[in-house]
């Protein structure tokens, strides 16, 4: 499963590489995404989408559609 933002990203990549895991995230999950998200663009993610969304900075639906054309990218490879 893809990162969804730069955030999520960096925690992840965290998880990976800290023994036993970083901030409640176990190392197996933190490895999964990390393995998702490699070749992929930090910088093209939004920052903080639960921020965003809850500012109403983005719409729920805007968020739903960043979330299948990450889902459409990560079918392809």
């Amino acid at each position: 499963m893809p990162s969804v933002s730069q955030a999520q990203s960096r925690l992840m990549a965290a998880a990976a590489h800290t023994p036993g895991g970083y901030g409640g995230v176990p190392q197996s999950v933190g490895r999964e995404f990390n393995k998702a998200d490699t070749g992929k663009k930090r910088s093209a993610l939004p920052i903080r989408v639960h921020k965003l969304r809850k500012r109403g900075m983005i719409s729920d639906r805007q968020h739903e559609k960043a979330e299948s054309k990450a889902k459409e990218a990560a079918e392809h490879k």
